[in-house]
């Protein structure tokens, strides 16, 4: 979300776009725990969300625009939540196996969903998001009610998650062997590939980088 809405704001060149798509598969392939076993959506809209940075006055917040807010909200709701109309890009809980429908707490049943759709990467299909409703503004050093509901919430999500990956077939010693990195960046600074050739310079400063870099990747 973050990386296309950076990349349309012209922060990021095709170049460095392309980079960054051509090492995310191996890097998350070498380091799954990168993965996130679920998703807390804090759902605000950019004008509250908007206001609530000029109250705070952080430095670091202070170029960023509503439009900018704008943006990652619409790119947040569309990766997150069902599309009204259009094939939805979550997994309902009514579509879930029943061992794990009758897992979810009452208190948060409504507000999780599963990840899924052709628009998701495969490394985070079928993974659970909390979705909590944040746009009231609450001051949790008084209403003790409202924090207490907040943090049962977080709780209950917390012991689904934790069920739900102690539920998954353990990993067989041959699927751990198919994570392997795939890429190496040696003391001298070149890219290697492991039981390959070094990645040619003149391949980084390409605009074709990921063509340049699946072919030197073992098959």
């Amino acid at each position: 979300v973050f990386v296309r809405a950076v990349h349309e704001a012209k922060w990021m060149n095709e170049m460095e776009i392309s980079i960054y798509d051509s090492w995310f598969d191996p890097v998350v392939s070498s380091l799954p725990g990168l993965v996130p076993d679920g998703f807390i959506y804090l759902r605000a809209s950019p004008d509250t969300c908007h206001k609530r940075m000029m109250v705070r006055k952080r430095s670091e917040e202070g170029g960023v625009s509503l439009d900018y807010l704008q943006g990652l909200h619409e790119k947040h709701e569309s990766w997150l939540l069902p599309s009204k109309g259009q094939g939805s890009g979550l997994l309902s809980v009514s579509q879930l196996p029943i061992h794990m429908e009758g897992s979810l707490h009452p208190e948060i049943r409504d507000r999780v969903f599963f990840l899924e759709g052709d628009h998701m990467h495969s490394s985070i299909q079928k993974v659970p998001a909390l979705i909590l409703d944040c746009e009231n503004d609450i001051d949790f050093n008084k209403d003790i009610e409202a924090k207490r509901q907040y943090a049962r919430q977080v709780a209950e999500f917390f012991e689904f998650v934790k069920k739900k990956n102690e539920a998954l077939p353990a990993e067989t010693s041959d699927g751990d062997k198919s994570m392997s990195p795939q890429v190496m960046l040696p003391g001298r600074g070149d890219l290697w590939f492991p039981g390959g050739s070094p990645l040619p310079k003149s391949a980084l400063g390409s605009l074709e980088f990921r063509r340049a870099m699946s072919s030197f990747l073992p098959k």
